[in-house]
Order: C-alpha cells, then sequence, then structure tokens
C-alpha cells in the first residue's frame, strides 16, 4: 500500500467509511457535494478533503452558515475509553464535545461494570427478556429528536432504564453497552481503500459475484503464482520477432477485477502515480493537521479544491488532456510487469477497478494499468482477427473528414488487437490465475502452451469437485499410463482418456482454505460466532513443465553392503567356539 496515496482524502477518488456499527460503506469524494448515511444524517464532502485517514467524526446538530452539518474528530482518548472501559479525560474530550456543540448531559457510560461484586457475578441467573428495559421504542424515538449531540445521552438512557442491570458480569455489561453504543452513537472512521478492504465490503452483500472470494484466498493465489514487480531489463526476442521482457503474468478473471487488482498491487501498478493528483493537497493537508480537531467546517475556498464556476471548464480540459495523451502514450504497450487478461466477451468486466481510479470505458493515459493491463478475448486468441482496413490515397481524399476519422480509428484498433494477440501468442508467461465458472480443463488446453518452464498454475474454484477431476487429469496413475502409450503407440492417445498432457503439470497441489476470524481478549479468547458463511474455497497449483522429446528411464543403482567390522567381544567369542570345535574335534 502506498503511503503517499493512503496518506490522507483526495478528491475524485474513493474511501470506505465503516460506521459505528461495523457496516462498510464505499463512497467517493466529490467535491461541493454531500454523502449520506442512512440514519445518521448527511454531511459536506468537502470536510474530509485534505484530512489523514482512520481519523474517527461524529455528525453533530450544529450547522455552518450555508446551514450544512458540522463535524467532530473524535479523539483517540474517548475512543479507547469505550472500548477498554477507561476513565475519559477532562482535557481533551470536554474541550472537544464543548466545541462542536455537543451536549450530552454529562452522561457518561460505565463499560467496566464498576459496581460491588460485578467480577464475582456471572450469567447463570440472568433472564434476557424485553420487560427488564423499562425504555420503550417511542420513548427512544423522542429522545432521538431533543438529542442534541451524538447519541451518547440516548445510551446512558437506556443503560439507567434497565432494572436488573447490576446482575450482569463485567463482561455481559461490557458486552451490553458497546452494543447499545454501536447502535446509536453517529459516528463513522474513513478509511482508505485497498483490495483486501474492498474484499471485505462486496462480501457482505455480492459474494457470488467475486465466486466467494476471501481476502486470505486472493493472497494465497498471488503467492503461489510468485506475482511481484521485475525489474526491467533488456528486452529478448522469441522465435517470431516479438519483443518480450520479465514479469508477465495470465489472468483469466470473472470477478470484475477483484483478482486483477490483487495482481496489480502486488506488482506495484494498482495506484496511480502521485503527479496525477491535484497540486493543492498537499499544502492544505498540513494546514488541517495543524489546527485543532475539535470541529471540522467545511470551506468552499480552502485550497484543496478549485472554484466551483470552473468545475465544467476543468473537467473539458482533462477530457481533452486525456484525448492528447492517448495519442502520445500507446494503450497495452508495456513490455514487463503486464497481466494478460482473457475473458469470454469482447468488452472486458473490470468495472471494479474504477475504486482505483480506473475507468475502462474512458482510462487515464497516466494510470499504471493503462500500459501494463492488456485485455483480449478467446476469439481474438483462438482464431484469426479481421483484415486489416485498407483505403486507397484516392478513397481517402474522397472521403469526409468524419469517414477518415472512422477509419484511422478501425485502424487504430486493429493494430493494437493485433499488438496484444501477438503478444500473447508469442507465449513465456511466468504463470497463470484461474477465476472463472468456466471448466478448468478447456482454460488450460490452449493455455498451458503459453507457459514458460517453471511457471505456476494456480486454479480458484468455490468448490472442491471441479477441482478434484483437475487433480485427476495430472495424477501419478495417468502420467504412467499416458508415458507407456506415447513411447509404444502415440496413435492409440485420444482425448477422452486424456483430455490433458498430464506430463505438462508436475507437483499439483490440492488444498482448502479458510481463516477463521478470532476474539482475542483477556479471559474472552474464543473464534467469532457470527462470521459470514459461504463455500470454503479450494486452489489447485501445479508446475508447468516442458517434457522430453526422448523417453526417459531410471534405473536404481544399488550400492553393496558394507561389511560390519566385528568388535573385539564378537571376535573373543568367534576364538572360543572355534577352539571348542578343534578340542571336540581331536577328541
Amino acid at each position: 500500500m502506498p503511503s503517499e496515496w493512503h496518506s490522507h482524502v483526495r478528491p475524485d477518488t474513493h474511501v470506505v467509511l465503516e460506521l459505528s456499527s461495523g457496516v462498510l460503506k464505499i463512497v467517493e469524494i466529490i467535491l461541493n457535494t454531500n454523502i449520506s448515511i442512512a440514519k445518521f444524517g448527511t454531511f459536506p464532502t468537502d470536510a474530509l478533503v485534505g484530512r489523514p485517514f482512520h481519523l474517527t467524526y461524529e455528525i453533530t446538530d450544529r450547522t455552518d452558515l450555508d446551514g450544512r452539518p458540522l463535524l467532530r474528530i473524535v479523539p483517540i482518548e474517548e475512543l479507547n475509553s469505550e472500548q477498554f472501559g477507561q476513565e475519559e479525560p477532562e482535557s481533551s474530550t470536554r474541550a472537544s464535545r464543548a466545541e462542536s456543540g455537543a451536549d450530552d448531559g454529562d452522561a457518561k457510560i460505565d463499560f467496566t461494570g464498576s459496581n460491588e461484586n460485578s467480577a464475582m457475578k456471572d450469567n447463570r441467573f440472568t433472564v434476557d427478556d424485553s420487560s427488564r428495559q423499562t425504555l420503550s421504542m417511542s420513548e427512544i424515538e423522542e429522545l432521538k429528536k431533543t438529542d442534541t449531540g451524538s447519541g451518547k445521552y440516548i445510551v446512558t438512557k437506556i443503560l439507567a432504564s434497565h432494572k436488573y442491570l447490576d446482575e450482569k458480569s463485567q463482561f455481559s455489561l461490557a458486552k451490553y453497552a458497546l452494543r447499545k453504543v454501536k447502535k446509536y452513537l453517529k459516528r463513522f472512521t474513513v478509511r482508505p481503500i485497498d483490495v483486501t478492504m474492498l474484499t471485505q465490503v462486496i462480501r457482505e452483500r455480492y459474494s457470488k459475484k467475486i465466486m466467494h472470494l476471501r481476502p486470505e484466498h486472493l493472497g494465497l493465489l498471488t503467492s503461489m503464482v510468485d506475482v511481484h514487480f521485475s525489474e526491467p531489463t533488456e528486452s529478448t526476442f522469441d522465435h517470431s520477432n516479438h519483443t518480450t521482457g520479465p514479469g508477465r503474468w495470465l489472468a483469466v478473471d470473472e470477478t470484475g477485477g477483484l483478482l486483477v487488482a490483487a495482481m496489480a498491487e502486488k506488482m506495484g501498478i494498482l495506484y496511480p502515480t502521485e503527479d496525477d493528483t491535484y497540486e493543492g493537497e498537499s499544502d492544505n493537508t498540513e494546514e488541517k493537521e495543524s489546527n485543532d480537531p475539535a470541529l471540522v467546517e467545511p470551506c468552499s475556498n480552502s485550497i484543496n479544491q478549485p472554484p466551483a464556476q470552473d468545475d465544467a471548464t476543468s473537467m473539458a480540459s482533462k477530457r481533452k488532456s486525456r484525448a492528447s495523451l492517448r495519442r502520445q502514450i500507446p494503450a497495452m504497450s508495456a513490455s514487463t510487469n503486464t497481466i494478460t487478461l482473457i475473458n469470454p466477451n469482447i468488452q472486458s468486466k473490470l468495472h471494479l477497478l474504477k475504486h482505483f481510479n480506473f475507468d475502462q470505458d474512458d482510462p487515464d493515459p497516466l494510470h499504471p494499468l493503462y500500459t501494463h493491463l492488456k485485455t483480449l478475448s478467446w476469439i481474438q486468441l483462438l482464431h484469426t482477427y479481421a483484415d486489416r482496413p485498407e483505403a486507397t490515397p484516392e478513397q481517402l481524399d474522397a472521403w469526409t473528414s468524419t469517414q477518415r476519422g472512422s477509419y484511422y480509428r478501425k485502424l487504430r484498433r486493429w493494430e493494437l488487437v493485433k499488438s496484444v494477440v501477438d503478444d500473447t501468442r508469442s507465449g513465456g508467461f511466468d504463470g497463470i490465475i484461474l477465476a472463472t465458472p468456466m471448466e478448468p480443463q478447456s482454460i488450460l488446453k490452449h493455455t498451458l502452451p503459453l507457459l514458460r518452464g517453471g511457471a505456476q498454475v494456480v486454479v480458484y474454484w468455490p468448490h472442491v469437485e471441479p477441482l478434484s477431476q483437475l487433480h485427476d487429469l495430472f495424477s501419478r496413475e495417468r502420467k504412467s499410463a499416458f508415458a507407456d502409450r506415447y513411447y509404444q503407440d502415440p496413435d492409440s492417445i485420444n482425448e477422452v482418456d486424456f483430455p490433458l498432457n498430464p506430463l505438462h503439470v508436475l507437483n499439483i497441489r490440492l488444498q482448502v482454505l479458510r481463516a477463521r476470524q478470532w476474539q482475542v481478549l483477556e479471559g474472552r479468547t474464543h473464534p467469532m460466532m457470527t462470521a459470514k458463511g459461504g463455500p470454503e474455497g479450494c486452489v489447485f497449483a501445479g508446475i508447468r513443465v516442458i517434457p522430453s522429446a526422448t523417453k526417459v528411464e531410471a534405473k536404481g543403482r544399488f550400492p553393496k553392503k558394507r561389511k560390519k567390522e566385528p568388535s573385539l567381544e564378537e571376535i573373543e567369542q568367534a576364538e572360543k567356539r572355534l577352539k571348542g570345535a578343534e578340542i571336540s574335534y581331536q577328541n
């Protein structure tokens, strides 16, 4: 994760808001707009721009001169007091709440259960019944309307209205109070977005769309295939005189671009460069960090945003500059540190990459993925591409400007597709990762020849059945049967018995991965009981090898057994037996 990209909030980027209830929400930072959070309210986006990440904010009822709500930065001392049951320091907490105008009526929540004998109590005689809470829902709704703070007064009233709160143990009371805090406090934390955070957000609602991938799956897949950044070296030429370089990987991704994002993050080409950002952001960041963090007021004339009346002009100039850069920087032109994506459709589905400022419909030429990500379809790879658009000089002169522009666009598109297809067909890739609902053997039939010797082959599938069939195709027994037929009668080999050449992949492995989350607290360490279910997720891995053209026979050469030198006791016993035999012979 680059520190310069995830240091502070920037305009025209995506961030993750972690609510007090633990819900994650992705929002786009657009200047002069508002962000709406259900049950919390609305606040201006400008209040977050230029601020560092990992700060916790409260939405207050105070507004500025323009009627926009104000935010309060919650000090770390106050957060620790609620999480670990410590007392809130008067100097930081009360000063910050006084400046923000949040008044909870000296409300103080007891998270520790510090009443008498609370540590000796247990929950054996505790009865969970709604009648024990005297405060009704209608009264709680009235408190929400009259409360001018962030909800702490409501939590205090709920705890005070519990008739048998003194029966709870220390742990039970802390858990009950923390659950009410997460429900009623209007707080959120701004987190930077990366592949791990994006995976967690999507898994909560659209797990099927990413084939039930989890962060541990992405880490294992990229580690097994050894995805890394390769230093640019002198390019080499293959048999077709095509320029190739190190660090080239194949991918078949039907998860919306999540797998490609994980690979690009390992290669260092996922995030935009520092030059493609607004110039005034860093200056304003230092100014905001040095101010008192008690109150956050949106400022429309701050240095971190352009004037509102110039938005249309700036967008038009940005599109014009991107169009000129596309003519100078050819797309998919990198020869090293590249990801070649093969998809079933002409237009690849990479909508998740927009969270990293890469729009496949309108890509930024300064983004690293613009040159390092190459896409093509199966039809373009397996079949001959269309003929080159041809036009004579007489035809070009007779055409209108619109017809000539259309012709040159088709010509540039044809040259781009041809270069990507030729680069892919030249082979020599360092590895391949599959995450697709298609049959793995049907994909490996065409992609295994494109890998170099020693390349890693990794396949992900939510369930184990398809991978167990793939594992059988490269098993030891099938290798022996294939070798016997191949060197005796090659014509007897058919695709029914051997859909793939089992000699092309060695060291096959099949494993199931699931990292279970644990709660690690003193006296309360146990696995989380509310983890999200779903398939475990299976991974198949192997090494691509190039078999010998001739038959290789390995015959063992067994060494002779070394004679053991007899000990002194054995020699004395042998001499005694020999003397006894001589005496008996003489008699």
